[in-house]
């Protein structure tokens, strides 16, 4: 490929690599890196740790809670098309994996109304509200810290989330704990 000068490449489905890889492929002149669902399942992770947030400060108070994984859950079960050819074993190995799946396949249904609507609630239940620090700590170790909003911390979530592949490009050295390229 030497005499190919101009031509880069696409790497497809680069989520979760680590640091140098990343840096690596951008090296061998890979200038597209492919993310999905490292960054979907970043924003699972920010709504379920702000839903956990939300039962440990309202759960006992009476306020009617988000129920934002049942409800994401039912949505995932009432049509499994996009999730059922991916997950085996039998009834609760499935739930996990319709949960916390690195392929995410739960990324399918955020939009669904019921979904939607338990989000909308979550953000609702926790806006405005102080959050301990050692809670939020808990639940979002990077997010809430600066008493930021709710949509504040799934973004936030996500920023960090797409932080590798942004450093490979910059040609950033990695932070990720221990990491040297070679």
């Amino acid at each position: 490929l030497a005499g190919a000068r101009g031509i880069v490449f696409e790497a497809h489905s680069t989520d979760y690599q680590d640091e140098c890889s990343l840096r690596a492929l951008v090296a061998d002149r890979f200038a597209i890196l492919k993310v999905g669902p490292a960054l979907t399942f970043a924003y699972r992770e920010a709504l379920f740790g702000l839903e956990a947030i939300e039962r440990e400060l309202l759960g006992e108070r009476g306020v009617g809670l988000s129920g934002l994984r049942r409800a994401l859950d039912d949505a995932m079960r009432e049509d499994p098309r996009y999730w059922a050819g991916f997950y085996s074993g039998d009834e609760e190995a499935a739930r996990v994996q319709r949960a916390y799946s690195l392929s995410d396949r739960c990324r399918y249904y955020w939009r669904r109304p019921g979904v939607e609507a338990a989000r909308r609630r979550l953000f609702a239940n926790l806006e405005g509200r102080s959050i301990p620090r050692g809670l939020a700590r808990q639940f979002l170790p990077e997010a809430l810290e600066r008493g930021g909003r709710p949509g504040q911390a799934v973004g936030d979530r996500i920023r960090r989330a797409f932080l590798p592949w942004a450093r490979a490009c910059r040609g950033a050295a990695p932070v990720a704990e221990g990491a040297e390229c070679p």
